[in-house]
């Protein structure tokens, strides 16, 4: 098993995949964000 952060805190693949579902849309509006990076 490769290891990462969230097995290291105990997590398995299963509930960290939990964490970012159903994803949310960004609270802060778009005129208000930073600027654009480019990645």
């Amino acid at each position: 098993m490769m290891m990462n952060h969230a097995t290291v805190d105990g997590l398995t693949a299963e509930q960290a995949e939990k964490l970012f579902r159903p994803t949310q849309p960004n609270p802060v509006p778009v005129e208000q964000r930073g600027p654009k990076r480019e990645c």
